[in-house]
């Protein structure tokens, strides 16, 4: 089995580089038209015969810790955002950047699969979440809700209601954590009669700590002030008291721009093992506070040689299937199992275009590569092969906006958001710079929050599909 990673790099603002003469701004549409044609969609996330692609979702590793300007030397510009005011030590009112922690919020009256992953061992409980660890256990017990997606801490929180931990007789402990693509790890532990402020960077694993008291340790809090993460405990949700601090620089520890939140349970098998992490509320439960950041400040030039790079750990691939970035290009080398190249981060595209370069495609035998924003199950976005190209919906409003003859390589495609309405475009520069509307549609996802995937499905045999120029300019 291949990587499936989860994490990103919070984007606030971009200073587009690459070898481009004009912006975005200079190729407006001007061919409005649009036009559809035949086509059957059925709702799901692949629309393509034979066995499609899947846009799956993998747990955390992969990836190098959160950077701007990814691994290997790759052109993924951004600027990070830096909060105007951090929050103060009794709550603060979460960041003034793109992208933050407060974004990430759960009651646990439901499954909250489409913000955390889990195993088996979580479970629902009247409102809370709650993992149990078995009292007769062999082998070494993890258990782990995770957020699917990155935020960034800085100027930021991230909090939890706790209700229940293991007793001081148990050798299990509860955490609540962020985590970094690289494996280095901020919590906040009770373990034994302690509460512990750790942090953890190679074998390094250093750590302060205080007793546990139930009365005043009802809520739980990681926050970010000016590059050191603060461990905080309070019986209320208003008062707060400090167990410890990290110093991320002097921990060898990343900045906090790029980490998911994680509520972990581990326990070595044997005598004394057994308990259980009950917990609800967190960021609060009342919903994200916040917005993402807007979908023009990633671009990507796919140069990088390590990949995925941070902007898209989310990257997966099973079988004998891989990508690569030889060339400069992002290619996807289809044979068997399912692969694709995700964004860590959901984004806002209201008003704004998310672009891509095609440069190479399967032939309609050995299968399609899809251009595709999601939220949840409602999708919009582009499935092409060598003869064919089509824009279609799926989700909250399902239907084929487009379907034509495939145009010649290269060519870009592209998802445009403009007063609620969503438009599938193509841009042939051999043709001429112009952007011509293939097809539109209103009230098929929410613009504020989504994920980007490039991926392929398999129809038979082996092939590659090519992809350039993430949000850059095409060169006339």
């Amino acid at each position: 089995m291949g990587s499936a990673a989860l994490a990103s790099v919070s984007l606030l603002a971009v200073a587009q580089t690459g070898a481009c003469s004009h912006d975005w701004g200079a190729l407006e549409p001007l061919d409005t038209s649009s036009s559809s044609g035949p086509g059957s969609t059925d709702g799901s996330t692949v629309h393509a015969s034979g066995s499609g692609g899947a846009t799956g979702t993998g747990g955390h590793g992969g990836g190098t810790s959160a950077i701007a300007t990814g691994s290997g030397g790759g052109s993924i510009t951004a600027t990070i955002g830096s909060s105007s005011s951090a929050s103060s030590g009794t709550g603060g009112s979460g960041p003034t950047h793109c992208g933050g922690m407060s974004l990430l919020s759960i009651d646990f009256s439901t499954d909250p699969t489409d913000v955390v992953t889990h195993d088996t061992n979580f479970k629902l409980d009247a409102g809370d979440g709650r993992i149990d660890v078995p009292s007769a256990l062999t082998t070494y017990f993890t258990s782990v809700v995770g957020s699917l997606r990155a935020y960034d801490l800085t100027g930021d929180q991230l909090s939890l209601r706790v209700d229940e931990v293991p007793s001081v007789a148990s050798s299990a402990f509860a955490q609540l954590e962020v985590a970094y693509d690289g494996g280095e790890r901020v919590y906040l532990r009770k373990l034994g009669g302690n509460l512990v402020c750790g942090s953890l960077q190679g074998s390094n694993n250093a750590s302060s700590s205080k007793p546990y008291l139930a009365s005043t340790a009802a809520y739980w809090r990681l926050r970010e002030d000016q590059g050191t993460i603060h461990c905080e405990i309070s019986p209320d949700d208003v008062a707060w008291s400090e167990v410890g601090h990290v110093d991320l620089l002097s921990a060898g520890i990343p900045l906090a721009t790029h980490v998911r939140a994680d509520l972990r349970v581990e326990s070595p098998g044997g005598v004394n093992s057994g308990g259980t992490f009950r917990f609800g509320a967190l960021n609060g439960g009342q919903g994200p506070k916040g917005s993402w950041c807007k979908a023009g400040s990633l671009t990507d030039d796919f140069s990088a040689t390590t990949i995925p790079t941070p902007a898209w750990d989310r990257a997966y691939h099973y079988g004998s299937s891989s990508y690569d970035t030889a060339g400069g290009a992002l290619n996807l080398h289809q044979s068997d199992g399912v692969l694709g190249y995700s964004t860590a981060s959901s984004y806002d595209v209201t008003g704004e275009r998310i672009a891509v370069e095609i440069t190479a495609l399967p032939d309609p035998s050995q299968g399609q590569a899809y251009f595709r924003l999601a939220v949840g199950s409602s999708l919009i976005g582009w499935q092409m092969d060598a003869q064919t190209f089509l824009c279609n919906t799926a989700g909250q409003n399902t239907g084929t906006l487009y379907q034509g003859a495939a145009p010649e390589l290269p060519v870009w495609v592209s998802i445009r958001e403009s007063g609620g309405e969503l438009f599938c475009e193509t841009l042939d520069v051999l043709g001429g710079t112009a952007w011509k509307t293939k097809g539109s549609a209103t009230g098929v996802l929410d613009a504020t929050q989504v994920d980007v995937t490039i991926f392929t499905g398999r129809v038979g045999g082996s092939f590659t599909a090519s992809f350039d120029g993430y949000n850059l300019p095409p060169v006339p």
